[in-house]
Parts: C-alpha cells; structure tokens; sequence
C-alpha cells in the first residue's frame, strides 16, 4: 500500500469509528449523513457493506505460545514457613501442668493524708470563715539608740562621706637616734 491508499483506509476507518453509533442507529452511513430516521419511515436498520464486509474479515494475529508460570518459593521462605508451623506446634503441644500458680499483687496507690491536705488548702482557705477571727491591734515599738549605738552609727556615716582632697601631703619623719641607757 502506498502512502494514499494508507491515508484514505484510516480516514475511512475513524470516520466509521465516529460515525458506527449514528450508524447503528440509522442503518447505514447514508441515512446517517443525512439525519433521516428510518424508525420513522417503518424501515429496520441495516448494517452497510463495507462493515460487513469488515466484520466478516479474518484478522491476522501473531501465534503466540502460552506459558506457564509456576513459581516455586525461595529457600527462605520454605524456611521461615517451616519456623512457623513447628512453632504453632509447640504452642499446640505445651503441657500446662508445668506452670507456676501465681497472684498479682495490687499495690494501692492512694495518696497520703499530707498529699490530700496539700491538695484541699486552696478550697479550704476560700471556705475559711473570716468572721471567727479576732481584731488584734499590731503595737509599734521604736527603738530608740543609746549613746553608744548613735557615736557608731555617726562614725560610720562619717567615714562613708569623707572627702579625700582636703587632705594635705605630709612627709613622714623617722627618727633613728637610739639612746641606750645601762644602768
């Protein structure tokens, strides 16, 4: 086939594809062109010859052989499944007279007295009823500093203000004469 022939065949072919329910519906390709319904004339649908034609056609296909696939599992996996059913059996043959009785022990965890008080002290002080108090009036001593205490207390903020620069540079002398007296 050449190039044309080719491309006349597949518009012919799509052109079939778009128009085969229209086709169906009308009977053949005329009718469907034209938008004539032969359900309104009285006349069944027909099938055009070229489908026909098409449909009776044998098709070539390649021969294919089938083959069948049996996949064998992997060493592992024979392994692991082995490892599976001899442990299920062991399970199965257990002998329950070789367990110990035993108790669980429950250990209480309940807090303790100082832990519940702790716990209760806001809502006990919003529910603390005022009234029971008694009006204490607070007495201020003052203490008043002795002689002593105030010299000290004078001393040390003195000391603490004391200015430096009115301080004048004295040269010290040392006297070394050294009179020895032996009686």
């Amino acid at each position: 086939m050449d190039g044309s022939v080719l491309r006349t065949f597949k518009s012919e072919n799509n052109q079939k594809r778009r128009l085969g329910p229209i086709i169906h519906r009308f009977g053949n390709e005329r009718e469907a062109r034209e938008g004539e319904d032969p359900g309104m004339t009285g006349e069944t649908p027909r099938l055009s010859e070229e489908i026909k034609a098409d449909v009776a056609k044998q098709h070539s296909l390649r021969p294919v052989e089938t083959v069948e696939k049996n996949v064998l599992p992997t060493k592992e996996e024979i392994q692991q499944e082995r490892q599976h059913h001899e442990l299920k059996k062991g399970i199965e043959s257990f002998d329950e007279s070789t367990l110990n009785k035993v108790e669980t022990q429950e250990k209480c965890a309940l807090p303790s007295g100082e832990d519940i008080l702790k716990e209760k002290a806001p809502q006990m002080a919003a529910d603390f009823d005022r009234n029971k108090l008694k009006h204490v009036e607070p007495q201020v001593k003052a203490h008043i500093p002795d002689a002593e205490e105030y010299v000290r207390e004078k001393v040390k903020s003195e000391a603490s203000t004391f200015d430096h620069d009115k301080l004048r540079h004295v040269e010290p002398e040392v006297k070394t004469d050294v009179v020895v007296n032996e009686n």
